[in-house]
């Protein structure tokens, strides 16, 4: 008697078994998916605080030197408002402070970003300055307002904060931030507060890719393929290295986000280090006076932190 006869022996599950387990497992995947992308985001949360408390570190040794935080990028100083040479911006001027000496010491600060003899610096990719979440951070070409490519350069998910509202490429000194055009302030400048002022905020690449040594002359801000925001706003250079707090258009929900504001790859909201070098999470349903408020320096508004 063959082995198949035997009283209680089956040869193979039923295709409605196999059916049925399949559909079970799928259903697991299904659930543990979302948990799976939530612990991987919330790894990636931690990596993008980890980034801004290291630049704030910097940011506060820089002060400590020169009893000012970093200018916003340094431009020639009769040049037309526009015009960017040689655009070395703040995240440049931090280098020693986040160990990258050897990086500070090749660029060549008398001489545009965009000169060849910079090359190596501008495309250095520096993990610092790359949020987790953003997954359009690396190498990209800035192009003039035609779309010609003027230089290649590594990409900022970080911006200086330059204030609430003020157009920054028209304007590029008349920010109530912390970062402008050839100009810098210390702590004595906050009288608002520097727990509840911002120093730097979150700009992903996902919105738009600027390069972290500064302000390419004559490059532009575009918004990047495949972002969330329909805008088809155009932003000129000295926009590069710096943002604004759009405060018509909240922190991460507007479907509208121009490529001068702050904007997060992560859900619900966006990471800010303050100018005391804490790091807050501000959600996307903050008040738009609030959050125009914690752009300031010196408009002499209270901020308590269960405001947002």
């Amino acid at each position: 008697m063959g082995s198949a006869n035997r009283p209680g022996y089956r040869a193979a599950f039923t295709l409605i078994e196999l059916l049925v387990v399949i559909a079970i497992v799928a259903v697991l995947i299904a659930l543990l998916l979302p948990a799976v992308q939530a612990a991987r985001e919330a790894a990636r949360r931690l990596g993008c605080q980890d980034n801004l408390k290291q630049i704030g570190l910097a940011m506060h040794s820089y002060h400590a030197t020169h009893n000012v935080f970093p200018i916003g990028y340094v431009a020639q100083a009769n040049a037309d408002l526009n015009a960017t040479t040689p655009g070395w911006g703040w995240a440049s001027a931090i280098l020693p402070q986040i160990e990258q000496g050897p990086l500070y010491n090749a660029a060549n600060l008398n001489l545009p970003i965009e000169d060849a003899s910079n090359f190596t610096v501008r495309t250095t990719a520096l993990t610092v300055y790359a949020c987790p979440t953003d997954r359009f951070a690396g190498q990209f070409s800035v192009t003039d307002i035609n779309g010609n490519p003027i230089a290649d350069a590594w990409s900022n998910s970080y911006a200086g904060n330059f204030g609430r509202d003020v157009n920054i490429a028209k304007n590029p000194t008349g920010g109530n931030g912390l970062f402008m055009r050839n100009l810098a302030f210390g702590v004595n400048d906050i009288t608002d507060g520097t727990g509840e002022t911002i120093l730097v905020g979150e700009r992903a690449t996902l919105l738009t890719k600027t390069p972290w040594a500064g302000a390419i002359n004559g490059g532009t801000c575009r918004i990047t393929p495949g972002s969330p925001s329909r805008s088809t706003a155009v932003k000129t250079a000295p926009i590069e290295p710096l943002a604004r707090a759009d405060t018509g258009g909240g922190t991460s929900d507007n479907l509208f986000f121009d490529p001068d504001d702050f904007f997060g790859a992560h859900p619900a909201g966006l990471y800010f280090l303050m100018a005391d070098g804490s790091v807050r999470f501000v959600k996307s349903s903050i008040s738009p006076s609030v959050y125009g408020n914690l752009a300031s320096r010196n408009w002499g508004e209270v901020v308590s932190a269960d405001q947002y």
